[in-house]
């Protein structure tokens, strides 16, 4: 799924919730330019480790939503992503 530029350019949007594993590195980054967001919801979302440090840039959501590809996220991995996040309240599936 290509993350249209349209998102980023929507003053108005507050929330957004996505679908489906195939988000790119590529579509992360354009993803972190709407900074407008406070809510982001990433369904079936495949986030191994390696891909954690792309989340730094959503730093500013009040809330993020992630639910895993597969398998539940581990309990190391879901710190990991607090970490990442201190302010921002995290809802894992």
């Amino acid at each position: 799924m290509a993350v249209n530029a349209a998102v980023t350019s929507i003053p108005t949007l507050r929330r957004l919730k996505l679908g489906g594993t195939s988000l790119t590195d590529s579509d992360l980054t354009a993803l972190a330019g709407a900074t407008q967001l406070e809510e982001l919801s990433f369904g079936i979302l495949d986030l191994p480790d390696e891909r954690l440090p792309q989340l730094q840039a959503f730093s500013f959501l009040k809330s993020l939503r992630l639910a895993p590809a597969k398998k539940s996220f581990s309990p190391e991995t879901q710190e990991k992503i607090k970490a990442l996040f201190p302010k921002t309240k995290g809802e894992f599936q």
